[in-house]
């Protein structure tokens, strides 16, 4: 395949996705801020609506075939453009600036980087990547080829959400053609962006700290991409949950908006995080968690409900039926060493030096840090410090080679946190500022 079809081929599947998203979001009252905060929100619920067809179909012994698949979301996206002819846009239209243009270039060159397989993520080859294959060729999840015991690597017990897409992909191309699987990081890329934009819009920020903010945002996953090498991944994709996850924790308590308004926000991130890895589970509980506790008991339990619904009816049950086959395995021995704590947090302070980040996720670390003692960022920040506590339990598990595992694998995971920090940096700097200069 050229790099002209794949290019078409996944820009086909994100309008597809787009217009099914549109149509799940017109029920739920969803308020985005502009136009572009619509689109981010109509594309992730495409992606969770994909999740959720392919679910249903494994479910019901339906063949993931063109004319199923394909034919669904048509069926969704029609809908949903009959349903959004009805509908006023939201917010007007966006006025693009210096940052959208470099966000523009960054996006750019992690497609360039993508189409020419310079970052493909390993995992790609060996996971998730065999993963989409092979559920491609057989019209569904093979459990039988992921319960044989020579394919521990592939994490059997790992969600199914982006291979899932690949199979999408692969439907729309008809084959499997690895650059368009690689391309749609440059679109989670694209979408990271436009979350930062529409968290500074919620904020309140400067049109200079909103565009500044994008652009660091973009320049900072497209860099990461492609230094370490993310593609195929899904690594990207909990770092857009948690980019998407911060309007609602970010909204004050006091604030005029109804409460439960943030909820369908807050689900769509919960969601995306819990059907892209098995370390969004925690990702997932975490943002609705702080979510709910940032109201202050303004929230009706309902409400609260319907935030964790989509995660536990989209990855429960898979995860249910991966804990009954015995996949989900621990990562280290299950009990925590701590004679080795030492060890193991210089081989976190050196993974986070790593020359791929340029120095970025030091800065985002101290920044979140420093916000957590400031109550208005609080809940962001804390969400992003305690999935790296996670992070860091589970090392101290390692029956082995502790050390190893951290250096191989803390690097990629820091980009699950770092862009939001940075975001919350450069939201927090911007409203220090004084007022005179806030308006330029």
């Amino acid at each position: 395949m050229t790099w002209v079809a794949a290019v078409l081929v996944v820009a086909s599947l994100t309008v597809v996705l787009v217009l099914g998203g549109r149509f799940l979001l017109s029920w739920t009252g969803a308020a985005p801020a502009d136009a572009a905060s619509a689109r981010l929100y109509e594309f992730v619920a495409g992606l969770l609506l994909l999740h959720a067809l392919l679910t249903a179909y494994d479910l019901a012994g339906l063949r993931w075939t063109r004319g199923t698949v394909l034919g669904g979301l048509t069926v969704f996206a029609l809908a949903g453009l009959a349903r959004g002819r009805r509908r006023d846009s939201p917010g007007g239209p966006v006025e693009p600036g210096w940052g959208d243009g470099v966000a523009l270039a960054a996006v750019i060159a992690s497609a360039f980087a993508a189409l020419a397989l310079w970052s493909t993520n390993p995992d790609f080859v060996y996971h998730w990547g065999i993963k989409g294959h092979r559920y491609f060729l057989v019209g569904g999840i093979d459990r039988v080829w992921l319960g044989e015991p020579w394919n521990g690597p592939l994490h059997p017990g790992y969600p199914n959400l982006l291979p899932g897409l690949f199979v999408a992909t692969a439907l729309v191309a008809g084959g499997f053609d690895e650059p368009a699987m690689l391309l749609w990081q440059a679109v989670f890329v694209l979408a990271a962006a436009v979350a930062a934009r529409a968290t500074l819009r919620s904020t309140g920020a400067s049109r200079a700290g909103l565009q500044g903010g994008v652009a660091l945002v973009a320049l900072t996953m497209a860099t990461v991409d492609v230094g370490l090498r993310l593609a195929g991944g899904p690594d990207l994709l909990l770092a857009l949950a948690l980019l998407l996850a911060l309007p609602p924790l970010l909204r004050p308590a006091t604030t005029e908006v109804p409460p439960g308004s943030d909820a369908p926000v807050a689900a769509l991130a919960a969601a995306l995080a819990a059907c892209a890895k098995f370390e969004g589970a925690w990702l997932a509980v975490l943002v609705v968690g702080a979510w709910v506790g940032s109201q202050r008991r303004r929230l009706r339990p309902a409400t609260v409900v319907g935030a964790m619904l989509p995660a536990a009816l989209l990855a429960g049950p898979w995860w249910i039926e991966a804990g009954l086959r015995g996949w989900l395995r621990p990562a280290g021995t299950g009990a925590p060493e701590p004679g080795q704590a030492g060890a193991v947090l210089d081989a976190l302070a050196e993974a986070t030096l790593h020359p791929r980040w340029h120095g970025l996720a030091v800065l985002g670390l101290a920044a979140g840090l420093a916000l957590l003692f400031t109550p208005r960022w609080r809940p962001a920040a804390l969400v992003g410090i305690l999935q790296l506590a996670v992070y860091a339990a589970l090392y101290l598990t390692a029956r082995k080679d502790a050390i190893f595992w951290v250096q191989s694998s803390f690097p990629r995971l820091l980009v699950h946190v770092v862009p939001a920090f940075l975001v919350l940096a450069v939201a927090a700097v911007d409203r220090w500022r004084p007022a005179a200069l806030r308006r330029r």
